[in-house]
């Protein structure tokens, strides 16, 4: 990546700034539902991996700027880690009910940002939903090149993941892989919903190479 701040360098912070509002937003919910416990647990998780950013200054103002790179690629660790550690923690405490509110925003947080892209954008087809996508989900940093796209067409895109980039996070937080899984899942199928409902999204777990599949809706 490059020495100076550029586009990437904002395209790639506003990924993490809208993970970490996820994380807010899975927080107020427990919070709702459960009480100052839920706050506890995500005091628990800043103080082990930091505090989010803050989303009132702007990326000039808060980055190390004689080191872009690295300072980008630990904001990532930081959120990855003190996401999968508060919801381990929040569904050993809790249980089910946690994962249910973290589902819940992960779809709407899917929703919303579909319904962004599709007023903005307007994807008319699946590469477009496809790159689309990629504005929108943190996965890692530009140079990790996680997605090897094995179809490219009009209706059809399917792509792979030989080397999950966030399932080393999860394993050292100790929450269970699959229900992460889950969740990104939902989150990107609430996406391609909204973003264009003649589309739809697919994903499998094949002994750890993650097939997703972007296809135009048979009638």
């Amino acid at each position: 990546m490059s020495l100076f701040l550029g586009p990437i360098h904002h395209w790639l912070y506003n990924k993490i700034i809208l993970f970490e509002r996820l994380e807010k937003y899975i927080l107020d919910g427990l919070i709702a539902e459960v009480g100052k416990e839920a706050e506890i647990l995500y005091g628990e998780a800043c103080d082990r991996y930091g505090q989010p950013l803050d989303q009132e200054k702007t990326l000039e103002e808060i980055i190390d700027l004689d080191n872009i790179h690295q300072w980008l690629q630990d904001k990532i660790q930081r959120a990855e880690l003190r996401h999968g550690y508060f919801l381990n923690k929040s569904i050993e405490k809790f249980g089910d009910l946690a994962y249910e509110v973290a589902l819940e925003y992960y779809a709407k947080q899917g929703k919303y940002c579909g319904e962004k892209c599709e007023e903005e954008a307007r994807p008319q087809n699946a590469q477009e939903l496809y790159d689309q996508l990629n504005n929108y989900i943190l996965d890692g940093m530009p140079c990790d090149h996680v997605n090897q796209v094995q179809i490219s067409e009009p209706d059809l895109v399917q792509w792979e993941v030989t080397q999950c980039l966030h399932i080393d996070y999860w394993n050292q937080v100790g929450i269970d892989p699959n229900k992460m899984y889950k969740l990104r899942e939902t989150w990107i199928d609430a996406f391609v919903a909204y973003a264009n409902s003649h589309y739809e999204y697919r994903f499998t777990n094949d002994n750890g190479i993650l097939k997703h599949v972007i296809q135009k809706v048979t009638q």
